[in-house]
């Protein structure tokens, strides 16, 4: 399932979100319990033991798309630290600069800007000397240096 449904689904706060049947029969097949019991609460329940294996140990067989890293874990404790509410506003706004992020990437402007040459753009955000000569000269001395500190080990 992808992530913008279920982002949906907790978005309608106004009405109690339930997938379709197709979904709900997809996530009863991958969370190992009956349709039953994801929609009344009866039947087959999860296992939730081996669930846990599944997710901390990887699933036999081959990689799983569940195993959490150690930055994962770092991630989840400082989340739970927050409050729903902490959190959702977190949410908002990596969503939000995330798609500022992309909106910039496709203006044309900031494209050809990317395309340009390190030293033209160190000039234009004044890091540069004014020439690109007096640039070159800078960056002969630079390269003089490195080679020079290299020496020195």
């Amino acid at each position: 399932m992808k992530v913008s449904t279920l982002q949906n689904y907790y978005k309608r706060r106004d009405i109690c979100p339930t997938p379709r049947k197709a979904q709900l029969i997809k996530i009863a097949e991958h969370e190992g319990v009956s349709l039953d019991w994801l929609l009344d609460g009866t039947g087959k329940e999860p296992d939730i033991k081996d669930k846990k294996n599944d997710i901390n140990e990887g699933r036999r067989g081959g990689s799983s798309p569940h195993v959490m890293s150690s930055a994962d874990k770092k991630i989840l404790e400082l989340f739970s630290f927050l409050s729903e509410g902490e959190k959702d506003k977190i949410l908002e706004v990596l969503v939000r600069k995330g798609i500022e992020t992309i909106l910039y990437l496709l203006d044309e402007d900031n494209i050809n800007l990317l395309k340009l040459d390190r030293v033209i753009k160190e000039q234009a955000l004044g890091m540069q000397p004014r020439t690109i000569g007096e640039a070159a000269r800078s960056d002969e001395g630079a390269r003089e240096g490195a080679v020079a500190k290299i020496w020195r080990w």
